[in-house]
């Protein structure tokens, strides 16, 4: 009766022992489900970076079209013919140099 009873608790600490390493495997399993979830929130974090990125490429070529435009609307000057373009390009210009301060915002 005894040599069974020490058969069954010997059985138990066995179970202890398998409850144990799975407690340890679920340890490790939540560890990489919280690394995988840190790498999910870096790739996004690297997309929204990249997002930001062709954010400033698009306002750079933005920018360079403005400058385009400001070389334009000094050929305009030289014609009283296109003088209403040339007003509507001031005010493009003008806008360009509203931007001027939120792009050297981006790029610092």
């Amino acid at each position: 009766m005894f040599h069974r009873a020490c058969v069954q608790i010997d059985t138990l600490q066995k179970a202890c022992i398998q409850i144990d390493t799975l407690r340890r495997a679920c340890v490790q399993i939540d560890t990489f489900h919280r690394d995988s979830i840190q790498t999910d929130i870096l790739h996004r974090a690297c997309t929204q970076t990249d997002i930001v990125r062709r954010a400033r490429v698009q306002i750079g070529t933005f920018h360079r079209t403005c400058i385009q435009t400001d070389t334009l609307y000094r050929a305009y000057i030289q014609s009283d013919i296109l003088h209403r373009t040339c007003i509507q390009t001031g005010t493009l210009r003008r806008a360009c140099i509203k931007i001027d301060p939120f792009i050297e915002f981006l790029l610092n």
